[in-house]
This record gives C-alpha cells, sequence and structure tokens, in this order.
C-alpha cells in the first residue's frame, strides 16, 4: 500500500466520525448509547426514535460514503498512480475508510454503529448491480424473517462474493496489483460487518435475536 492510499483510508475515517445517529439524537435530547442496543447506527435509531430518525440517520450515515466515494472515483482517482485502471480501488480505500470510521469513532470510545449503511454505500459506488441484487436480497430477507442483522450479513456477503467473483473473471480491467487489492479489501469488508455483528450472530444461533418491528419502538438490542 502506497503513502497515497493510507491518506485516502484516513481522509475516509475522518468523513466517517460524521455520526449522524448519535448527533441527530443530541438534538433531541437522547443518547443513543444508552438505549436499546446502544448502537448510533440506522436500526437502533429507527427502533428508538421512529421513522423519521431512522430515515435521517439512514440518509446522512449513507451519503457520507457515498459521496467521498464518488468523487474520488469520477474527480481525483484519474490524477493518482495506475488512476485510468485502477479507481475502483482507490474508491474501495475512501469508502473503507469511511466504514472504520463509522465502526470505531475515537471521540466516542470506538463505538459507533455497524456500517451496513456505510457498506451498501460503497458497494453501490463500486458496482450498482452487484449492490441493486445484494440490497434486493436484504429486503427480501427482512420481509420473509424479519432479521435485519440476517439480511445485512447476507446481503453483504452475497454483494462481496459476485465482486470478487467478477473480478477473477476480469470484468474490471484492473491492473494484477489492483486485481489482488479489490479481493482483499472485499475480504476485510465483508469481515468488519461480520465482526460488527458478532452478538446478533450468537443471538441468531441461540433463537433469542430479536425481530425487526417498526411498530414497536421498544428499546430492544440488535
Amino acid at each position: 500500500m502506497n503513502y497515497q492510499k493510507i491518506l485516502i483510508l484516513l481522509v475516509g475515517y475522518l468523513f466517517g466520525l460524521i455520526q449522524t445517529g448519535y448527533f441527530y439524537a443530541k438534538i433531541m435530547h437522547v443518547d443513543l448509547r444508552s438505549k436499546g442496543s446502544g448502537n448510533t447506527g440506522t436500526t437502533n435509531t429507527l427502533r428508538v426514535m421512529g421513522k423519521k430518525a431512522g430515515a435521517i440517520v439512514f440518509l446522512g450515515d449513507f451519503l457520507k460514503a457515498f459521496i467521498p466515494c464518488m468523487v474520488m472515483k469520477f474527480l481525483i482517482a484519474k490524477h493518482l498512480p495506475d488512476g485510468d485502471t485502477d479507481a475502483m480501488i482507490y474508491t474501495f480505500y475512501i469508502g473503507l475508510g469511511v466504514i472504520l470510521g463509522h465502526n470505531f469513532p475515537f471521540f466516542l470510545k470506538f463505538k459507533g454503529g455497524k456500517g451496513i449503511a456505510c457498506t451498501g454505500a460503497v458497494a453501490i459506488a463500486l458496482d450498482g448491480w452487484v449492490a441493486l441484487f445484494g440490497f434486493s436480497a436484504f429486503a427480501l430477507l427482512v420481509f420473509l424473517t424479519g432479521y435485519v442483522s440476517l439480511s445485512s450479513l447476507y446481503s453483504v456477503t452475497q454483494t462481496f462474493v459476485w465482486i470478487i467473483i467478477k473480478q477473477i473473471l476480469g470484468s474490471y480491467g484492473l491492473t494484477k496489483h489492483g486485481g489482488i487489492e479489490l479481493i482483499v479489501l472485499s475480504v476485510i469488508t465483508a469481515v468488519l460487518a461480520y465482526y460488527q455483528h458478532r452478538k446478533n450472530i450468537v443471538r441468531l444461533l441461540n433463537g433469542t435475536e430479536n425481530k425487526f418491528n417498526t411498530r414497536k419502538h421498544k428499546e430492544a438490542k440488535q
């Protein structure tokens, strides 16, 4: 990894520190860290504060990843080494940085959200069609099972497995080194999602995971 990519990762982290849920809840005199799952992401905001708050937080978390990724992909990457062929890689680095900043904000003792909205935004910036199928799988599974955590993990897995498959098939036209980086970054991003959902996974295995219900703004562990 060259110094440009390290710098891009750090810039992404700074964007990730825009903790939409935390700041919006603070404005509304609510501390999300002491409510529900203690998570500052979309799902806990929705459960604790309602649909409007959930929509605002989702949009904020989505845009803080999507906008930097698109700016990098179409405006900045072409000025960087191999940027004409590997713009996707530079886009992934800034996107991963946003996810890390969202999940592990230093000013909240490294406890933020679970990164699914940000991950979805990054996936769209990387490959919109693959991301669309991932979102469709997420929506269908939530409808069928009511488990947001299970649906999120399945969607993330499907999305990045397909990105890896397409890279192996040569669909992205990356340099050899860029292709390897794409696979590594895809695995890291997927692993991050599983790590952030580790408690949910245990509850899913034990049959104690909470199902999603927008009609009940109860405080429930995600």
